[in-house]
């Protein structure tokens, strides 16, 4: 309600609030993936409806809480149908996330044929973590990504997070310990976004 708020580029912007308070709708509506009644949402000075819609998800890198694997291959479920990304970048990039045994152990390799229920819910985090940055996105939003990892996976993510996202980076999380890395912190709460760092 009456929510006016400017992100700026620079550091983790981090998003705190109750359970439903809408910090993943207001995420949803910034990469349009529905539009909204009233107001209006401005990237870079425009008018976020006058973009081309593939253009701007394409810009975008989301992680959310629960990990969305396919069944299709290792390679597929990480590339999501880019021809541009070789096995070695993806393979350098495994060994960062600690996947790169894991991938190895499959019967092809890359060329496994797999679905969600062959991962932990760690293990399906830190490929949730593969695809995005592996996109080189202009943003990446996650979603509670540390939800399902023990605390040492949960300063590793930290860790890749910093060295590899480039773009902008929204992190919305209820555990304190993820929340420390934020360079800004926004509460929403009663439909009012307040900054709190």
């Amino acid at each position: 309600r009456n929510l006016s708020v400017q992100f700026e580029q620079g550091g983790i912007i981090g998003l705190v609030g109750e359970s439903g308070a809408g910090k993943s709708t207001l995420m949803k509506l910034i990469m349009r993936w529905y539009d909204w009644q009233q107001g209006q949402i401005r990237l870079s000075g425009l008018d976020s409806r006058k973009v081309d819609k593939a253009h701007l998800q394409g810009s975008f890198a989301y992680v959310p809480q629960v990990p969305q694997i396919f069944r299709q291959t290792i390679r597929e479920n990480l590339v999501l149908g880019r021809k541009d990304v070789s096995d070695e970048t993806i393979m350098d990039l495994a060994e960062k996330c600690h996947m790169k045994e894991r991938i190895l152990a499959a019967p092809q390799g890359l060329d496994t044929l797999v679905e969600a229920s062959d991962f932990s819910a760690g293990e399906g985090q830190r490929l949730e973590l593969m695809r995005a940055l592996l996109k080189n996105a202009d943003c990446y939003i996650f979603d509670e990504p540390t939800s399902n990892l023990d605390s040492l996976n949960e300063a590793r993510f930290i860790q890749l997070v910093k060295e590899h996202c480039q773009g902008m980076v929204f992190l919305i999380s209820h555990r304190s310990s993820t929340m420390a890395c934020a360079d800004t912190i926004f509460r929403l709460e009663d439909g009012q976004l307040v900054k709190e760092k």
